[in-house]
């Protein structure tokens, strides 16, 4: 495989914001696969019966939320993955949340994340997402937070793609 550099950047414009908008979660089929262009664009998203559900964040709560691709490295052995990682906020305990919490946390998953610039992102294209840890709790202030943090994680060879494709959903 060759490691040849093949472009530059330069500093551009500062036009980029922070953020997470949205996530679309659904349970990653076996036969789930991601087709790409020459880019690495994902243009087409398929498996028995996948289907996303969309988890929207609030102006509030998408200063909470968040999604990093982390390029990790281990030259003593020759290695190099990405480690990606999202946190959900979800505000208000209720019996409906919680039980889609508890199949959440039973799942294996395909997660696609809509950033604030309007970009949508897969986790976890090969090997899919799994929930690591949450956070469920009524906070102790009147002003603290009464709901859910839900952390993801999914281990990759490539960094996240960005999804083009339609999002198939019921």
């Amino acid at each position: 495989m060759a490691c040849n550099l093949t472009t530059g950047f330069s500093v551009g414009c500062n036009d980029s914001i922070g953020g997470v908008a949205e996530f679309w979660i659904a349970n990653m089929p076996t036969d789930f696969a991601a087709n790409t262009d020459g880019s690495g664009e994902v243009t087409g998203l398929v498996g028995t019966g996948l289907d996303y559900h969309k988890f929207e964040c609030t102006s509030a709560q998408g200063a909470s939320s968040v999604m990093n691709d982390n390029p990790t490295v281990n030259d003593a052995n020759g290695t190099s993955f990405f480690d990606q990682t999202a946190t959900y906020i979800l505000n208000k305990m209720e019996k409906a949340k919680r039980n889609e919490v508890k199949m959440i946390a039973r799942a294996k998953m395909s997660i696609i994340i809509l950033d604030n610039n309007g970009t949508y992102w897969l986790m976890g294209a090969t090997n899919g997402v799994r929930l690591v840890s949450g956070d469920n709790g009524t906070g102790t202030a009147l002003g603290d937070r009464n709901g859910y943090s839900l952390s993801f994680q999914a281990q990759e060879s490539d960094p996240m793609p960005i999804v083009t494709a339609t999002i198939p959903t019921s």
